[in-house]
């Protein structure tokens, strides 16, 4: 016979659901929670969101939710993306006066637009990152998500975009700055891009035999393979210049193809998207 306690629901949502609360707590699901916590805990960014202490503070957002979601959700009847923290997400709110907007995205894109056409028309400022996202779904088209190193940059090339048009080729694609502030760099990243000069676009030359092959035999088997953009042939037949889709891995194959005994010179060149419109 089954022995277990059995929870009766009250019609009132708030009393249902302390009344669960108090149950699992009875059961020792929580009681780790409760004992001492500290003031507040570290930040896992250094710039950083304190998460939150205690358990309690997450759970405060089930009682915001109206009656009828939040009975809903404590017999098991709804997901936890109707919890405001997960619809509305965390939101970054920098301490200074710099609003830092540095990610702008690009829409109205056809299906089969790649991320490298996209950068290829990119100009005014250096690229963090950039990212292609499957919205074919939700607005009928792709969605090119580029982070700036700065919001000059972001600003600059929005300004320019909407003055003389964006195209991809033969389609003329929208062009929007995102009005959320966008999550700080890391600070070691931050200086690497400040004071040394870091790109996402890596130049080298070898000793022998074709440096685009030596690169592709270095750097095929890695986690970097692909985030790369692609090769930028010079004059000099054995210098090679590689753009990936980010600065942080550009960095990384810049530490893979220093061990390269073959690479007899390597260095961080200009971003091709950091020029300006001719």
């Amino acid at each position: 016979m089954d022995t277990s306690p059995v929870i009766e629901h009250s019609t009132d949502s708030a009393e249902t659901f302390h009344s669960l609360s108090s149950e699992v707590e009875a059961q020792g699901l929580i009681r780790a929670n409760q004992e001492e916590s500290p003031a507040s805990v570290p930040s896992p960014h250094p710039q950083g969101i304190a998460w939150m202490p205690r358990l309690s503070e997450f759970l405060d957002d089930i009682k915001c939710l109206p009656i009828g979601e939040a009975r809903l959700l404590e017999t098991g009847k709804t997901k936890f993306c109707n919890l405001p923290v997960i619809r509305i997400g965390l939101r970054y709110i920098p301490d200074g006066d710099d609003p830092e907007l540095r990610t702008v995205t690009v829409t109205r894109l056809p299906v089969s637009t790649s991320l490298s056409e996209v950068l290829r028309s990119v100009r005014g400022g250096d690229v963090l990152n950039a990212t292609m996202c499957d919205t074919v779904a939700i607005i009928g088209s792709q969605t090119a998500l580029l982070t700036f190193t700065t919001s000059m940059g972001a600003a600059g090339f929005v300004q320019t975009a909407r003055s003389e048009g964006f195209y991809v080729g033969f389609h003329k694609a929208h062009v929007e700055l995102v009005t959320l502030p966008t999550y700080p760099m890391r600070r070691i990243l931050q200086d690497r891009i400040i004071n040394r000069g870091r790109t996402r676009a890596l130049t080298a030359t070898s000793a022998n035999g074709p440096t685009k092959d030596i690169i592709y035999g270095v750097l095929s088997s890695s986690l970097v393979a692909n985030h790369i953009e692609g090769f930028k042939d010079h004059r000099s037949q054995n210098e090679v210049t590689i753009l990936f889709y980010s600065i942080d891995m550009a960095m990384r194959a810049f530490k893979l193809l220093c061990e390269c005994p073959r690479i007899t010179k390597i260095w961080f060149g200009s971003d091709p998207c950091g020029r300006t419109y001719q």
